[in-house]
């Protein structure tokens, strides 16, 4: 801060006191030009003593700007003490304000270091500005060794490399540590700045572990229970073809429907199994959608039978998708079968095939998308974002009569995903929903058509 004392070394003269001042300098060579004769001469020296001494002040200026090492400027008087004044008072407020930042910028770092988190701050190019010291065990970054450099050179990995570059960063993606391949780490870049990016890098080894071990027992619990479970079945079918009393053929048909119930939930489970271990690349084939969806409809009026539901299937579009054909008659057997299940006797419902023009900074492109609409009973907002959990049902006692078990949404949603899809729901309670199914444009392999092409 500026002390009194100092203060009093600089001229604070005003506007009115310069000119004054100039006005009493040119006086005095005016007065000796009247005197000793000669009074152009005496002005032009006057003019030149004026330029020499701002030239001179102008130098002090330049050297205590660029070469001087002293906070407070050189001492002046008249104009030149109000500029230097001016300009130190400037310097004043710039250095606080460094110092401000600079703390600032400690603080924020000192606590991101202290999160269990790697951080990374990347430049436009991808290139390292700075980390924390988690992203040395966990992304194997050295600071200040590694600033400059690309991070996709230090961490080489395809999948994370095609996250960097797609810029598209609204979700996380799950790789493995480049410095121990047995840690799993879950990767978020958060966009700031003008074109910044800040990478956080979370350790989730436990959570995968736990993950695939709940994946495992499902499977090879689902797997040894099928064997039994055919066992009693058949002994059970067996029994009633006999001629027993009526009070125990009663009872055998009972448990015969309850071992197909957990039958049918068996299967499901090894299902959503399957769908959650194993890659479906080598099965992928260009898919006719219309065709069917024409025999989805067919089977689901069979299904409906004397509840006599008006099914109804719009095409709009021709597109086929390159995925998973069982996969994907899976997925949408289970959204039409739902509606007819939690629709009422004589309710309508509409099977929608369309394409979906969207707009981007690359252009534009083309997706599709599958509509099942009813007009049934209706989700409840609270319900929503839990409807595609495993297990969980809406109305258990309904489920029950339905025959539902809580994992048809599940394997649909894990079913359009493999097949780069994504499952939307919206429904409002007592007025009926729509499950969507959106297909990115990679999947889409015929190109859409503007008109109608069928209604069945």
């Amino acid at each position: 801060m500026i002390k009194e004392s100092d203060m009093a070394l600089y001229s604070r003269t005003g506007s009115f006191g310069v000119v004054s001042r100039l006005l009493l300098y040119f006086l005095g060579w005016t007065t000796a030009g009247l005197l000793f004769g000669g009074l152009p001469w005496w002005l032009l020296i006057g003019a030149l003593g004026l330029l020499g001494w701002h030239y001179i002040q102008l130098q002090r200026l330049q050297v205590w700007l660029h070469k001087g090492h002293k906070l407070y400027p050189p001492q002046s008087t008249g104009i030149w003490g109000n500029v230097l004044y001016g300009v130190y008072l400037l310097q004043v407020r710039n250095r606080s304000r460094r110092r401000r930042l600079a703390s600032l910028l400690r603080r924020f770092r000192r606590v991101i270091s202290a999160l269990p988190d790697g951080a990374v701050m990347l430049d436009s190019q991808g290139e390292i500005l700075w980390c924390g010291e988690m992203a040395g065990p966990l992304l194997g970054l050295q600071w200040p060794q590694d600033n400059g450099q690309r991070l996709v050179n230090l961490v080489r990995d395809p999948k994370f490399t095609e996250y960097l570059e797609s810029n598209q960063f609204d979700q996380p993606i799950t790789i493995n540590s480049p410095k121990d391949r047995l840690l799993h780490l879950e990767v978020r870049v958060v966009p700031y700045g003008q074109r910044q990016n800040l990478l956080i890098a979370r350790d989730v080894t436990q959570l995968v572990n736990l993950e695939q071990t709940r994946r495992d027992f499902v499977a090879n619990v689902s797997h040894e229970l099928k064997t039994p479970l055919t066992v009693v079945r058949g002994y059970l079918e067996t029994m009633s073809d006999s001629d027993l009393d009526p009070m125990w053929l009663r009872a055998i048909s009972l448990m015969g429907d309850q071992t197909q119930r957990m039958s049918q939930l068996i299967d499901q489970l090894l299902v959503l199994s399957r769908l959650e271990n194993t890659s479906n690349d080598y099965l992928q084939r260009t898919v006719d959608i219309p065709s069917m969806l024409q025999n989805i409809i067919r089977e689901c009026q069979v299904l409906s039978g004397e509840r006599k539901h008006n099914i109804e299937l719009l095409l709009e579009c021709d597109c086929s998708l390159k995925g998973n054909e069982s996969e994907l008659r899976s997925a949408f057997l289970n959204l039409v079968a739902n509606a007819v299940h939690y629709t009422p006797d004589g309710g309508n419902i509409l099977v929608h095939w369309r394409a979906q023009t969207l707009k981007s900074q690359d252009g534009e492109s083309t997706s599709a998308v599958l509509s099942v609409v009813d007009d049934g009973v209706g989700i409840s907002v609270n319900d929503l974002p839990r409807l595609t959990e495993r297990f969980y049902r809406v109305d258990k006692g309904r489920s029950r009569d339905t025959g539902g078990s809580g994992l048809g949404l599940a394997i649909v949603k894990h079913a359009v995903r493999r097949n780069s899809g994504e499952l939307k729901i919206t429904s409002e309670l007592g007025q009926g929903s729509n499950f969507s199914c959106h297909f990115s444009d990679e999947v889409v392999s015929k190109p859409a058509v503007s008109k109608c092409i069928g209604r069945t």
